[in-house]
Order: structure tokens, then C-alpha cells, then sequence
């Protein structure tokens, strides 16, 4: 079904970075708690005990929830404010960096 789920787990990876770096790591929080819990385990658990198809449909879960995080990230990375994210880190940045040059001893 999915031919390389490598290269998908490296752009989830991607996308939890990106929420992670930005400070949102409650939306990466939620993001799984929606993706995996509500939407991947029901649909899993549906699939391979109702629908007899045993491992195979738990699997598809595992994908379901995958992919719907991958969507929801790639929602919350698209509206994310990027000119507003490198003045943030800048000003974090260069201000550690004053610090720890110009500190008064």
C-alpha cells in the first residue's frame, strides 16, 4: 500500500520538529491525541476485530492516524507566521549572545 514509509516518517519527523521549534508543542500534543487516538485506533481496532481483517486492518490504522497527523501538521505549518518565528529566534539568539560575551564581572 505504501511504498516507502520511510520517507513518510522522515516528513513526520519534519513536521513534529517544526511544532516542536516554534514553541507549540501542545498542538504537536494534540495533533496526536486526535490523529492516533480518535481517528488511527478506532479505525484499527474497526478493521481488525470487525472486519476480520485481523493484522492487516490494525496496520491500515497505524496508517490512518499517520496520515492525519501528517495533514493536521502540514495545516499547522502552513499558517505558521515564518518571518515572525526568525525575529523571535534572532532576538533569542543574539541576546544570549550579548550575554555571554558582555557580562559584567
Amino acid at each position: 500500500m505504501i511504498k516507502n514509509p520511510i520517507s513518510r516518517l522522515k516528513y513526520d519527523f519534519y513536521e513534529k520538529g517544526v511544532a516542536r521549534g516554534s514553541g507549540w508543542q501542545n498542538i504537536g500534543a494534540w495533533a496526536n491525541v486526535v490523529a492516533y487516538y480518535l481517528l488511527g485506533a478506532p479505525v484499527g481496532f474497526f478493521l481488525g476485530f470487525w472486519g476480520h481483517m485481523n493484522g492487516k486492518g490494525l496496520w491500515i490504522g497505524v496508517i490512518v492516524g499517520s496520515t492525519a497527523q501528517g495533514i493536521i501538521l502540514a495545516i499547522v505549518t502552513a499558517c505558521l507566521s515564518w518571518e515572525e518565528q526568525v525575529n523571535s529566534n534572532l532576538k533569542y539568539i543574539f541576546g544570549h549572545l550579548m550575554n555571554l560575551f558582555f557580562t559584567p564581572y
